[in-house]
């Protein structure tokens, strides 16, 4: 039996409106943005061959630029999903599932509830804040993924301020 990683990450704050009124166009707020270029500097310290091997990202706006500032400067490839769109999750560990296939490490960048859900799912708890936005949490996991409980490695909570 091998273990894989599974990174969740909620989408950074974002605004309430977007400029068309709809939801999927919603950009990131400010503090969202501040909150990404610290996950930034965290992920930069980690050693490269540590970090996911592929990452899956909702279409939405807010997904799109957590994503981008991130990862900013960090070489991983980087796939929009549609299906990742306010996922629930059910769905999420579908596709995780299936990617983690050929994978030992991916990261999906999505939504809430879904992301709290499928952290209970798997591990049986969610951070104790919620899963608030712009929070990482790596899961190590046993394949078959729906063996539980999958180990809490690593808890990155957002920072909104500078």
């Amino acid at each position: 039996m091998s273990e894989c990683q599974l990174w969740l990450l909620r989408h950074a704050r974002a605004e309430h409106h977007s400029a068309d009124g709809r939801d999927i166009s919603r950009p990131l707020h400010e503090a969202g943005k501040t909150a990404c270029r610290h996950l930034n500097r965290w992920l930069r310290q980690m050693d490269p061959s540590d970090l996911p091997e592929k990452v899956l990202v909702s279409p939405s706006l807010r997904t799109r630029e957590t994503a981008e500032l991130v990862l900013d400067g960090i070489d991983l490839p980087v796939h929009s999903h549609e299906r990742l769109w306010l996922a629930e999750a059910g769905e999420l560990l579908h596709i995780a599932e299936t990617s983690l296939q050929d994978l030992n490490r991916l990261m999906l960048i999505a939504h809430n509830p879904g992301l709290e859900t499928l952290t209970r799912m798997l591990s049986g708890a969610a951070p104790a804040a919620g899963f608030q936005p712009g929070t990482l949490i790596v899961l190590g996991l046993a394949r078959p993924l729906t063996r539980r409980p999958a180990r809490t490695l690593q808890l990155v909570e957002a920072r909104e301020s500078t």
